[in-house]
């Protein structure tokens, strides 16, 4: 459910700036995402995580890394392609969040 919600912010945000490929050189802090969203920081951190750190990298994420911080920056992965029409980037349920705002397996 996170993920289709912030999928549609997304194609929003794109819509608004002009289409698919004028969003991609967007970069937004944790905290701006996390402004846009609507959502707490856990829910924040874990939609974060699978959408730059999982399988599919959907968003990229400065610094790179394994773990989201507070202080990352994120952009849309404009070469982003799957040979799938659709693709599932579900919130890693079973992480938890330690203290620091970052994913601890």
């Amino acid at each position: 459910m996170l993920t289709r919600c912030a999928s549609k912010r997304c194609a929003d945000v794109r819509a608004a700036r002009g289409g698919a490929e004028g969003g991609g050189d967007e970069t937004l802090t944790y905290a701006e995402v996390k402004e846009r969203l609507n959502l707490p920081d856990e829910d924040v951190t874990r939609l974060l995580h699978s959408l730059s750190c999982a399988k599919y990298k959907i968003l990229l994420k400065e610094p790179s890394g394994k773990t989201i911080a507070k202080g990352d920056a994120f952009r849309i992965n404009a070469k982003f392609t799957d040979r799938q029409r659709r693709i599932k980037a579900r919130p890693l349920a079973s992480c938890r969040v330690s203290g620091q705002g970052r994913i601890a397996g």
